[in-house]
């Protein structure tokens, strides 16, 4: 659309080529006011679905180790089997409340779990760096004890500093939409192993239980679950711990090996993955324990600006990411999830 013939018939004397570029997401609506041409998320996710076996997840994704949306094998038999993305996929891309975000999975209820992918430009969802993060926190202020790797401690009755943020967060920004979202469990899995230093169980399922590069062993398996009720964090106490305040929370690491991640195996090898879905170049917070070290302090498990799987002590201010979870049965009114056209989620 150009504005040179009015603005020269109001200003004869000016030249100018001045152009307007806006975006339009057009919205069919029937006789009555209702929305025509709704479809169901999850049953396009299930669409471009392919089977995962032959994935190996102790290595990176590539186009030949995972790149689309995959059937978790194990739960093809469940109600609501999971169904992940993996790799350098380019169709994840969802508008929600206002905020970009990128699905991971989905989950045995059918709800699709997203995690935060900043704002939205023009309708677009091309976010990289710090773009993709709500801020800089600690999981932590405090390192220097075991408890400092949950997400709540001293028996889940005070809340990490990660968790008070991103319940801020939720507060100013997702509360008018919280109808939208379902109770998903969100796992800090505190289970360990004990030797010299205390190596929870995600670690361990990602390093080994190596205490030097030539001890590690790549991760072959993915765990969405936790052993002790105490880490298996909701809003109802029917569903988990109901110690949420709101249903928001942080990735895990299983669903960062899912997505295509893996920890450093060797000086030679260190995980780096640049082409997946969930590298942003920057470190950001997972909500999964590494270790306990009494000279090193806590550590929790993280995403590192090579797109590798690392672990940094608690305390330092890396990136925060949200996870959220759409409940079961939404539904998109236009995009394909590219990044110029994310689905647009519709809500009343």
């Amino acid at each position: 659309m150009y504005i040179k013939d009015l603005h020269e018939s109001l200003y004869p004397s000016i030249n100018t080529n001045l152009t307007l570029e806006g975006r339009i997401n057009y919205i069919q609506k029937n006789n009555d006011g209702t929305i025509r041409n709704k479809n169901s998320l999850y049953e396009q996710i299930v669409k471009e679905t392919q089977s995962d076996v032959g994935i190996n997840f102790g290595a990176i994704s590539s186009d030949t180790n995972g790149k689309g949306v995959y059937i978790l094998t194990r739960t093809a038999t469940y109600a609501y089997p999971i169904y992940y993305y993996r790799g350098d996929v380019q169709n994840n891309n969802v508008l929600f409340a206002n905020f970009c975000w990128k699905m991971i999975r989905t989950t045995t209820t059918g709800g699709i779990k997203l995690i935060y992918n900043g704002m939205s430009k023009n309708g677009t969802c091309d976010n990289t760096g710090d773009a993709t993060e709500i801020g800089k926190n600690a999981f932590s202020t405090e390192a220097y004890d075991a408890k400092y790797v949950g997400y709540m401690y001293d028996n889940n009755t005070k809340n990490s500093t990660i968790k008070s943020n991103i319940d801020e967060w939720f507060e100013n920004n997702l509360l008018d939409y919280q109808e939208y979202l379902e109770d998903t469990p969100f796992y800090n899995e505190r289970d360990y192993a004990e030797t010299t230093q205390i190596l929870y169980a995600p670690r361990v399922r990602i390093w080994g239980t190596g205490m030097d590069f030539a001890q590690n062993v790549p991760n072959t398996t993915v765990r969405l679950g936790a052993t002790n009720l105490i880490d298996i964090f909701t809003v109802s106490s029917n569903l988990g711990n109901g110690k949420l305040t709101y249903p928001i929370g942080l990735l895990t690491s299983d669903e960062a090996v899912l997505g295509g991640g893996r920890g450093l195996i060797d000086e030679n090898d260190m995980g780096e993955n640049k082409s997946y879905y969930l590298y942003t170049g920057n470190v950001y917070w997972t909500i999964s324990p590494y270790r306990f070290h009494s000279t090193n302090g806590a550590n929790v498990i993280t995403l590192l600006g090579d797109g590798s799987i690392g672990n940094p002590i608690v305390s330092k201010p890396w990136g925060v990411r949200p996870v959220i979870s759409l409940n079961s049965g939404m539904v998109y009114i236009s995009g394909d999830g590219s990044i110029d056209l994310p689905y647009i989620i519709f809500t009343n």
